[in-house]
């Protein structure tokens, strides 16, 4: 992305493209999988971030062109930076610094929007210095990080673990899929993964996604946030950075949400009693009397803050901060895991954030999934209050409350099991998701895998039924029946149920790599990659999508950079490359 001055504007989005032009003052920007285009002259601003190329300002995947004069400056986020004007991503060094926006951000002149998803393949870029084998950008030997980072060079074509990042979220043709109906607070779907299966029967997948609107003017429901803060000996390097995001947290706070500040040590203590924040002062001086010490009881932090939750309509978020592994109380992942499950079953989201790089990434991925909230990880507490703040914007407004989606199947069909999502229930006839609430911009995948016995006619599969109190007012529910047809062999389905699986498999992959790379094993990190490039690349034929072969291939390049670069890494950068891959897979699979 980039930014720049010049007059008029010019804009895309969708799949559709715009274009315009006039003189004065103003800026022109782009977004999205469409095109734009504009020119003129006088002066402005105008910013832009994500994976975006071109010159002026524009977001997405894609790249982009524009002229003019005047003057201006912007920025934007993303991998590198650059300055000038140009565009596409062959202009100036590609991915760094140079003219045109290279692969990040940028300021100059003219104004341009992002193009067509095919723009996702240009992240295969060709390196400057190209060398066979495993390399650095600048074909120079390289470390493991560097794979989390700014990418390596596999036989010539840069890859990095973000890539993945970037080419997850499947949007494959859905003209098969069956819409539920429902208002404009929720999209909701239910489909088959396979729409023919062999006349001796097989398994398949019944897939219901739930997306809420994050376009919406939904109202701001008052908030209890429960912080949950480490004080253990270990915080003390970083306890003034903590105690900073925490004061920025606080400001963010309207003066009717609530709050409660745990501080856990060797045991706990509520530092700040759950109750209405105000002005925020009197929380603040409670954050700066908590002292530093002691050991690691994660246990004890948890059922403080739980024992505290609301039982009215305030909505209860609690964030846990951990910087080190359990040492008091208990330490399993399956011990801690369960009780946030408890805990959200009485309507808390639990959302995690694992300070530096040796806190027990298992126990807190665990918390967080089984606790239904965020992952994030801040290595060196730069992307702490990014992550406090992401998770307080992300439970302000609820879409939906008492949200049930229930998958039954007709005798002779069996339940095998639910993927993915670890808050369902199943039975050998049905398997059912219950959500207290679903916050703007939040998706749900409920995928079962069934067993459809032989047959040779169509038959129906399953029913599914969705049914949730609306943020807009009002109850609405809505059910749909799924049925497949039998063949010679079996035929997977296009759409949203292939998507969801592939994109939930992806998921899973990299949390298997990400442990396999902390034990160095190379052999199970390599093995989960290529596992699902093998799963991926047999859709390919039916999908159709240059994404997806796109995502194959890097997958696959991923793999190959594990298994030259594991072997020869410390300690320390196995610790850090682990955590980057299982912060992505928490990313995907939320």
């Amino acid at each position: 992305s980039g930014s720049g001055s010049g007059s008029g504007s010019g804009s895309g989005s969708g799949s559709g493209s715009g274009s315009g032009s006039g003189s004065g003052s103003g800026s022109g920007s782009g977004s999205g999988f469409g095109s734009g285009s504009g020119s003129g002259s006088g002066s402005g601003s105008g910013s832009g971030s994500g994976f975006g190329s071109g010159s002026g300002s524009g977001g997405g995947l894609g790249s982009g062109s524009g002229s003019g004069s005047g003057s201006g400056s912007g920025g934007g986020g993303g991998l590198g930076s650059g300055s000038g004007s140009g565009s596409g991503f062959g202009s100036g060094s590609g991915f760094g610094s140079g003219s045109g926006s290279g692969f990040g951000s940028g300021s100059g002149s003219g104004s341009g929007g992002a193009v067509n998803a095919s723009a996702a393949l240009d992240l295969e870029a060709r390196v400057a210095s190209p060398r066979p084998g495993v390399w650095g950008l600048d074909g120079r030997p390289t470390a493991l990080t560097a794979l989390a980072s700014d990418g390596v060079q596999v036989d010539g074509v840069r890859v990095a673990l973000s890539d993945l990042e970037a080419l997850a979220d499947l949007e494959l043709d859905a003209a098969g899929d069956a819409r539920l109906r429902t208002d404009a607070a929720l999209e909701a779907s239910a489909t088959l993964e396979h729409d023919t299966l062999p006349t001796a029967g097989g398994e398949t997948r019944v897939v219901v996604r739930v997306r809420a609107s994050d376009s919406l003017s939904l109202p701001r429901g008052r908030l209890r946030v429960h912080l949950v803060i480490d004080r253990s000996s270990s915080m003390q390097r970083t306890w003034d950075r903590v105690l900073a995001s925490a004061r920025m947290l606080i400001d963010r706070l309207h003066p009717d949400d609530e709050l409660q500040i745990v501080a856990y040590g060797t045991d706990a203590i509520e530092s700040y009693p759950a109750q209405r924040v105000g002005d925020g002062r009197a929380a603040i001086r409670a954050l700066e009397e908590i002292t530093v010490g002691g050991g690691t009881h994660i246990e004890a932090g948890l059922e403080l803050a739980y024992a505290r939750a609301s039982t009215d309509d305030t909505r209860s978020l609690c964030i846990l901060l951990s910087d080190g592994v359990p040492n008091h109380g208990a330490f399993e992942a399956a011990e801690l895991g369960s009780l946030a499950a408890r805990a959200r079953r009485r309507g808390v989201v639990t959302s995690v954030i694992g300070l530096g790089t040796e806190f027990d990434a298992r126990v807190l991925r665990a918390v967080s999934r089984q606790g239904q909230g965020g992952y994030h990880v801040s290595a060196d507490l730069s992307g702490l209050s990014a992550g406090l703040l992401a998770e307080l914007d992300a439970h302000a407004r609820a879409a939906a409350r008492q949200v049930s989606v229930r998958v039954q199947v007709p005798e002779g069909v069996e339940v095998l099991g639910v993927e993915g999502e670890t808050a369902a229930s199943v039975t050998g006839e049905s398997a059912r998701l219950d959500l207290s609430s679903l916050d703007a911009g939040e998706e749900r995948r409920l995928i079962v895998r069934v067993r459809v016995p032989a047959g040779h006619r169509a038959r129906a599969v399953a029913s599914v039924r969705l049914s949730y109190e609306s943020g807009l007012g009002g109850s609405v529910a809505d059910a749909a029946s799924l049925g497949v047809s039998f063949g010679p062999r079996a035929v997977v389905a296009t759409g949203e149920a292939s998507a969801a699986v592939l994109d939930t498999d992806l998921s899973a992959s990299l949390d298997v790599a990400s442990e396999a790379i902390a034990m160095g094993d190379v052999e199970a990190a390599r093995g989960a990659l290529l596992a699902h490039a093998t799963l991926a690349e047999g859709r390919v034929e039916h999908q159709r999508s240059e994404r997806l072969q796109a995502r194959v291939r890097v997958v696959r390049r991923v793999a190959r950079a594990v298994e030259d670069l594991l072997p020869g890494a410390s300690h320390g950068q196995r610790r850090q490359v682990s955590l980057a891959f299982g912060d992505l897979a928490a990313r995907l699979g939320r």
